[in-house]
């Protein structure tokens, strides 16, 4: 077998070499064997066992490569109750002497007794209710084509202000009457509370294998991505890490940094793709095992500028226009708007919520009045596969982050209308490139809050505290639409709530990119 074993992975000036190819023929006769093997143990486990007791020797990836995509077994290895007391080889060891079980696993200094208390109070609500019943049974009939629109809306919205698992309620409810791939998609990234994960799976597993979703398609990624995803909200790390590592050999070049070319194109920029390939990247790094002693880790910005320089925006020089669009509408609707409704005036005290619910009212009341749509909320989906709630509060949340010009003399506005003025107005001085990349910066820092493990975040949005939001968001949607019941668990705030006892903890610091303030916490970058 000397000849047929390859050597270790290894990288040379910082370029990854492959290792040694083995023969197909040597993979085949030994085919029986790791299948078998495969069925109760992971990956990693296997490729033990096959060094140590056939003298086979392959990289992980070698394996991953011939398991997954040659011979098409994707199989996942749930695990019981029984499982753990009976097998304790699935443990997964460290690669590294003296290192931890991932990188992301290491503790954080500076952690408080509280926070351990409050990482308990959060494993301990993460079932909300009766698993079975996942979706909120007062949500009506969703069959026509009106009430489909607004819920559509609502949901968006609740997802963008962080209300997850209302917005996955709702998305759950529509996709039974519309299963679209789309909605598919909507709902694998507002899944949260374990009910809703197992539900999730479910439909992705069955939307995958659909006939639009074609293998040379972002949407298949995404697909591929939110399912190794759910693995990890679970607690199944093995199968985390697994399902990560098939998708990185499939879809990544690792000696260009070069993310697979789709000939099926989606939106001009599509930020769901962009945000499932820098954590896909970021967790694939936080395994040990797929590296050896000395090897760097995948670079992520290299990643995300060669998808970007493949996008069909910057493919065929065409202008992102919803950005600006919105933007500019944003500045004459706060302009429009200088004092604040007495209705918002419950709404907590944080600038982002205040005015995210103004221009939302706005938006919406024109809507009920039938008056025509702001040109950017046709054009967020086709631009940019976002819905318009979530493009509206990423901009807004790129305007808070702004540096704010000067009060001009004479002003008048309520202070928190005139503050976002006077940032969007800066905002948009600055020209469309350095929005589009603030508003990136921004999108990087929605799905970190969104996608952290549940023992990397430290605050929570307790559903007292957010009820006026809930409350306000109620007057601005007909009658007949109902916001499902609000449980007391997980909401992962896109906005700021309070910044002294519920500051979130990023391992991963934002790429470089131009200045502007992390209105959260009132640092320059």
């Amino acid at each position: 077998m000397a000849e047929s074993s390859p050597s270790e992975l290894k990288w040379m000036n910082g370029v990854q070499v492959n290792a040694k190819r083995i023969p197909d023929d040597v993979w085949e006769g030994f085919k029986a064997i790791i299948l078998k093997q495969y069925e109760t143990h992971t990956l990693d486990e296997v490729k033990r066992y096959m060094a140590e007791h056939h003298n086979f020797v392959a990289t992980k990836r070698q394996f991953i490569h011939r398991v997954m995509e040659k011979w098409k077994i994707t199989k996942y290895n749930r695990k019981t109750d029984d499982d753990h007391k009976t097998i304790d080889t699935h443990v997964r060891p460290s690669k590294k002497p003296g290192k931890s079980e991932s990188k992301g696993k290491q503790p954080q200094k500076g952690h408080s007794i509280a926070q351990s208390s409050f990482a308990i109070q959060q494993e301990q609500s993460y079932v909300l209710y009766d698993d079975e019943q996942y979706i909120d049974p007062l949500l009506c009939d969703m069959s026509s084509q009106d009430v489909k629109y607004w819920y559509s809306l609502l949901a968006d919205l609740l997802y963008a202000l962080g209300d997850s698992q209302s917005a996955f309620q709702i998305r759950a409810r529509l996709y039974q009457y519309y299963p679209d791939v789309l909605l598919a998609v909507a709902c694998g990234r507002s899944a949260q509370a374990k009910f809703q994960i197992e539900a999730v799976r479910d439909i992705i597993e069955k939307a995958i294998n659909k006939p639009d979703v074609r293998d040379d398609s972002w949407i298949k990624f995404l697909f591929g991505a939110q399912l190794a995803r759910t693995w990890d909200q679970v607690g199944d790390k093995d199968n985390a890490f697994e399902q990560t590592a098939a998708l990185v050999d499939k879809y990544l070049d690792l000696n260009t940094s070069q993310p697979r070319q789709m000939a099926t194109r989606g939106p001009e920029l599509d930020i769901a793709a962009y945000i499932y390939l820098r954590h896909l990247i970021l967790q694939y790094n936080k395994d040990d095992l797929n590296f050896e002693e000395g090897d760097p880790e995948l670079k992520v910005d290299k990643f995300l500028e060669n998808f970007l320089e493949h996008q069909p925006y910057r493919v065929f020089r065409r202008h992102i226009s919803c950005l600006s669009s919105c933007l500019n509408w944003c500045i004459d609707m706060l302009e429009a708007n200088s004092v604040l409704p007495g209705a918002m005036q419950n709404i907590p005290e944080d600038s982002l919520y205040k005015i995210v619910c103004l221009l939302w009212r706005t938006w919406t009341q024109g809507l009920q009045q039938s008056q025509r749509s702001p040109q950017w909320t046709a054009q967020a989906m086709e631009q940019l596969g976002i819905s318009a709630s979530e493009l509206l509060t990423l901009v807004v949340c790129t305007i808070m982050a702004t540096i704010p010009a000067a009060r001009a003399k004479g002003q008048q506005y309520d202070s928190t209308v005139a503050d976002a003025i006077r940032r969007a107005n800066k905002l948009r001085d600055s020209g469309d490139t350095t929005l589009l990349d603030r508003f990136l910066v921004q999108v990087q820092r929605s799905a970190d809050q969104r996608m952290a493990a549940r023992d990397e975040v430290v605050y929570l949005v307790r559903s007292a505290k957010f009820q006026p939001v809930r409350n306000f968001i109620a007057t601005c949607v007909p009658e007949i639409i109902k916001l499902p019941v609000a449980h007391s668990g997980f909401i992962y705030p896109l906005l700021v709530t309070d910044p002294v006892h519920e500051e979130p903890v990023r391992k991963t610091p934002s790429p470089p990119g131009p200045s502007f303030v992390d209105f959260q916490h009132g640092q320059s970058y």
